[in-house]
């Protein structure tokens, strides 16, 4: 017996953080682990991703991203989630959820969350030195419980994070031109990927940082007079609305 967790303790790690993955994910139904983090135990599940597909809606519509009406019915929600992304999420991503319901198009996004983390587990594996250590860092995606709270309230840093760790990997092995796509599309998407602009001059990859800082900047924009429009016609008030914190859980979806 010895011998045997000598040699398999790698994978036993491995399997251990799967089950505790599988119940994480689990509790986006039963709710048993939204005590342990404090946006779950106060906030509605999806909130933020219904944000965003609102504002997918509205742009579909031809309406302002910015000012989403909760009249509509469009999200579950008859309440106000503010929009707070650069418009691309909302232009690209957002505007191909609405293909779906809302809810389904949330369970859709869990599920592409999932294959992202599965995808980054295997890159880790693949280029992790050693033989025992390369399960213990691909084991490591599993049990990383802010990603939980990722997938109840329906946040998008994962996605972005998942195409910068591409990225970055693809920076190790590639030429930087290589990288181009998953950094740009994370700019545009969130300003995150701005933490790998010394790993991008390091490897010389300066022109694909200069194009991936312009999109991002350029898709931002929008975002920025929109942001100044609602004040200037809220007479400068605040954007963000005390309706989006502190639901009972009775009223989750």
């Amino acid at each position: 017996m010895g011998r045997l967790l000598r040699t398999y303790w790698p994978q036993g790690v491995f399997a251990v953080s799967v089950i505790i993955h599988v119940a994480l994910v689990t509790s986006l139904w039963t709710e048993l682990a939204n005590p342990l983090f404090h946006d779950t135990d106060r906030l509605r599940r999806a909130i933020d991703f219904y944000s965003v597909y609102q504002a997918g809606d509205a742009f579909i519509d031809g309406r302002s991203i910015h000012d989403p009406d909760p009249a509509l019915g469009v999200v579950p929600y008859a309440t106000f989630a503010p929009f707070k992304y650069p418009p691309f999420a909302a232009y690209a991503v957002a505007a191909s959820l609405n293909l779906i319901p809302a809810r389904e198009a949330y369970w859709v996004w869990v599920g592409l969350m999932e294959v992202l983390l599965l995808v980054n587990a295997g890159i880790t594996f693949a280029v992790t030195p050693g033989r025992a250590w390369r399960w213990v860092a691909a084991a490591m995606w599993f049990v990383f419980t802010p990603y939980y709270v990722e997938l109840y309230v329906g946040q998008w840093s994962f996605f972005v994070a998942s195409l910068s760790f591409w990225a970055s990997v693809l920076l190790l092995y590639r030429p930087p031109v290589v990288a181009m796509a998953p950094a740009i599309v994370a700019t545009m998407t969130k300003l995150i990927p701005a933490v790998l602009v010394p790993v991008f001059l390091k490897v010389g990859g300066w022109r694909v940082l200069v194009l991936a800082i312009a999109c991002g900047l350029l898709s931002t924009c929008p975002t920025f007079c929109g942001i100044r429009a609602r004040l200037a016609n809220s007479g400068g008030s605040t954007l963000m609305c005390t309706s989006m914190t502190c639901s009972p859980a009775s009223s989750r979806s």
